[in-house]
């Protein structure tokens, strides 16, 4: 499947306000999903044409769906919670109620992703090590919106009581984690100069952020590769390899 990028971000901007779920509110908007369709687009670039692909902690679906528009063969897991099995995208989801076991063979895939999940795992190095066991040799890992601990938005929600990341990492902390755990770094940067996660509510509100979302991640990718300027974005952006033993 191949869809025009204008008509893309248009479908998921829809679902995300037609479904009433405020978890979906991060992509709600312009720049946030335009964001998130340079992550799909980096990760398909990165590897062979319909290469395997784990969305680990696939969250509502969305990079599933923008990551299998890109011709990759991707299959979502997500740790259940509740009862709740909703998602609005046609993908394909694997639930467990197993945090760091994961239901896939030895050697499954060529790649897999974390977009926002490394970060929440109760055991970032038992879940690393599941990734390698079902990664192929040289298969890659993908690591996205991991939080940066000279953020200037984390010190600020830190300040507030707002932050949900007890932990935070530097590209030279994220390095020491992924070697322990059979991974090579070989990239790292940083994004998010400017929040994604815009605040929504109201028709007046919503127009001003549509009419703004253009200038807003164009002004965020500029920020976001300055020096210095960078040093304080939200998050880190990784790839990894995984290192044969």
């Amino acid at each position: 499947m191949s869809l025009d990028p204008r008509e893309e971000r248009r479908q998921v901007i829809a679902i995300a306000r037609t479904s009433g779920n405020l978890k979906l509110r991060h992509i709600a908007h312009h720049a946030s999903v335009r964001n998130y369709q340079r992550i799909a687009t980096e990760i398909a670039a990165a590897l062979p044409a319909g290469a395997r692909v784990l969305d680990w902690g696939a969250g509502k679906g969305h990079l599933t769906w923008l990551m299998a528009n890109r011709g990759l063969d991707v299959t979502g897991y997500k740790v259940r919670e509740g009862a709740s099995r909703n998602i609005p995208f046609p993908v394909k989801i694997v639930f467990s109620n197993q945090p760091e076991r994961l239901p896939f063979e030895d050697a499954t895939f060529d790649g897999a992703v974390s977009c926002g999940v490394l970060e929440h795992v109760p055991d970032p190095g038992a879940s690393l090590d599941e990734l390698v066991r079902v990664l192929k040799p040289g298969g890659r890992l993908f690591i996205y919106f991991l939080p940066n601990r000279w953020s200037y938005t984390e010190k600020l929600n830190d300040w507030r009581g707002a932050s949900d990341h007890p932990v935070k990492y530097t590209p030279r902390s994220l390095a020491a984690l992924l070697s322990d755990h059979g991974f090579a770094l070989d990239r790292v940067a940083r994004s998010n100069f400017l929040p994604q996660t815009l605040p929504g509510g109201s028709v007046a509100l919503q127009r001003i952020w549509d009419f703004m979302g253009p200038a807003w991640y164009a002004i965020d990718r500029v920020g976001s590769r300055t020096p210095g300027l960078r040093v304080v974005c939200g998050v880190l952006e990784g790839a990894a390899v995984r290192r044969d033993t």
